[in-house]
Protein backbone atom coordinates (compact mmCIF):
# COMPACT_ATOMS: atom_id res chain seq x y z
CA UNK A 1 0.00 0.00 0.00
CA UNK A 2 2.75 2.14 1.40
CA UNK A 3 4.90 1.37 -2.25
CA UNK A 4 1.58 1.84 -4.36
CA UNK A 5 0.76 5.59 -2.54
CA UNK A 6 4.42 6.29 -3.39
CA UNK A 7 4.31 6.07 -6.69
CA UNK A 8 0.95 7.45 -7.40
CA UNK A 9 2.61 10.92 -5.86
CA UNK A 10 5.69 10.35 -7.33
CA UNK A 11 4.10 10.22 -10.69
CA UNK A 12 1.37 13.19 -9.73
CA UNK A 13 4.71 15.01 -8.60
CA UNK A 14 6.82 14.41 -11.74
CA UNK A 15 3.80 15.49 -14.03
CA UNK A 16 2.87 18.72 -11.75
CA UNK A 17 -0.44 18.18 -11.01
CA UNK A 18 -2.20 19.44 -7.77
CA UNK A 19 -2.17 16.92 -4.90
CA UNK A 20 -3.65 17.28 -1.04
CA UNK A 21 -3.16 14.99 1.23
CA UNK A 22 -4.77 14.84 4.72
CA UNK A 23 -4.13 12.98 7.67
CA UNK A 24 -5.48 12.30 11.08
CA UNK A 25 -1.44 12.61 12.10
CA UNK A 26 0.87 14.73 13.32
CA UNK A 27 3.79 15.83 10.65
CA UNK A 28 5.96 13.80 12.39
CA UNK A 29 4.04 11.20 12.82
CA UNK A 30 3.21 11.30 8.73
CA UNK A 31 6.95 11.61 8.08
CA UNK A 32 7.53 8.34 9.79
CA UNK A 33 5.03 6.71 8.08
CA UNK A 34 5.42 8.01 4.81
CA UNK A 35 8.55 8.64 4.42
CA UNK A 36 10.76 12.05 4.62
CA UNK A 37 10.82 12.15 0.48
CA UNK A 38 7.24 11.98 -0.05
CA UNK A 39 6.67 14.78 2.54
CA UNK A 40 9.61 16.90 1.60
CA UNK A 41 8.11 16.90 -2.12
CA UNK A 42 4.40 18.22 -0.36
CA UNK A 43 6.78 20.99 1.35
CA UNK A 44 8.26 21.75 -2.43
CA UNK A 45 6.46 24.72 -3.84
CA UNK A 46 3.21 23.60 -1.66
CA UNK A 47 1.99 24.24 2.08
CA UNK A 48 1.76 22.38 5.19
CA UNK A 49 -1.16 23.19 6.82
CA UNK A 50 -1.76 21.94 10.58
CA UNK A 51 -5.08 22.18 11.94
CA UNK A 52 -4.88 21.04 15.97
CA UNK A 53 -7.52 22.60 17.80
CA UNK A 54 -9.88 20.07 20.03
CA UNK A 55 -12.49 18.21 18.27
CA UNK A 56 -15.83 19.64 18.16
CA UNK A 57 -17.33 16.18 18.20
CA UNK A 58 -16.86 16.50 22.12
CA UNK A 59 -18.33 19.53 22.73
CA UNK A 60 -21.68 19.97 24.32
CA UNK A 61 -24.72 20.22 22.68
CA UNK A 62 -26.87 24.06 22.96
CA UNK A 63 -30.43 23.35 22.03
CA UNK A 64 -32.54 26.61 21.34
CA UNK A 65 -35.94 27.07 21.04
Amino acid sequence: EKLLLTEVLNERYNHQKATICIANLTLAEFSTVMGERIVDRFRDDGKVLVFDWQSWRGRPQVVTP
